[in-house]
């Protein structure tokens, strides 16, 4: 999938989400924030490329931060984009402490 693609940056392992993310791709998502969670001390998420995401891609995001929190670890977020804080912000996610 063109949406999900893996980045090396000082010997860490990034997960890069891009483009429109909807319901649709849950599964792969899910997979590969699976996948990043496990075989990587310091978990990051990169969403600086995001054009568009919905309400249940956040709530996928928002179930990793848990998933990691029960392995231990801590999940980043980096590079948000605008449109990830938009429908943050129209879902009334806000105000978590993800956003």
């Amino acid at each position: 999938m063109d949406n999900i693609v893996t980045d090396q940056q000082n010997g860490n392992q990034i997960l890069k989400l891009r483009g429109v993310l909807s319901i649709s791709e849950a599964g792969e998502i899910r997979d590969a924030l699976i996948k990043e969670i496990s075989e990587n001390e310091h978990p990051e998420i990169d969403l600086g490329e995001v054009e568009e995401i919905d309400a249940g891609i956040l709530q996928l995001l928002c179930s990793a931060i848990k998933s990691a929190e029960s392995e231990g670890k801590e999940l980043y977020w980096s590079n948000i984009s605008e449109a990830c804080i938009e429908a943050a912000q129209s879902a009334a996610m806000f105000k978590d402490k993800w956003f």
